[in-house]
């Protein structure tokens, strides 16, 4: 937390919160640098060794890469299943998995794609989407 406290990220973490609060697809450069930063702090702050880093700035960077060449949505999609698979969800905290959750949403909006579901099983479990589907049965009045 000290470390956390000594750095200054607050102008990153504002910049992150207008993302997911905004509608409109990020232009992907922009995406790439926030999120290369998102991971340095992560570095820094002891979440994630300098393999880790690289390993998951490979894996952003050429997500981006697949996205900014293609419109297949099926290998849009499947590339997200396969990145979100070799970044694991147990690995990190909730504010990490929120990051890259945030991340895949912005990307698939460049492609105007609804990816809400997956990356809520990836985000929760894949028990949230079949509550989600139990609970619009139920009669509300």
């Amino acid at each position: 937390i000290s470390t956390l406290l000594q750095m200054d990220i607050t102008p990153l973490l504002i910049e992150w919160y207008s993302i997911k609060t905004e509608q409109a697809p990020l232009p992907l450069h922009q995406l790439a640098k926030i999120s290369i930063d998102y991971l340095q702090i992560m570095k820094e702050a002891g979440v994630i060794k300098e393999r880790q880093r690289k390993e998951l700035e490979k894996i952003i960077n050429n997500d981006i890469d697949i996205f900014w060449n293609n419109n297949d949505s099926t290998l849009l999609i499947h590339t997200i299943h396969s990145s979100l698979a070799k970044i694991g969800d147990h690995l990190y905290g909730t504010e990490d998995r929120e990051f890259f959750t945030s991340f895949y949403y912005q990307l698939a909006l460049t492609k105007n794609m609804d990816i809400g579901k997956e990356l809520n099983e990836w985000l929760y479990g894949p028990w949230v989407n079949e509550i989600e589907e139990k609970v619009k049965l139920l009669p509300w009045e």
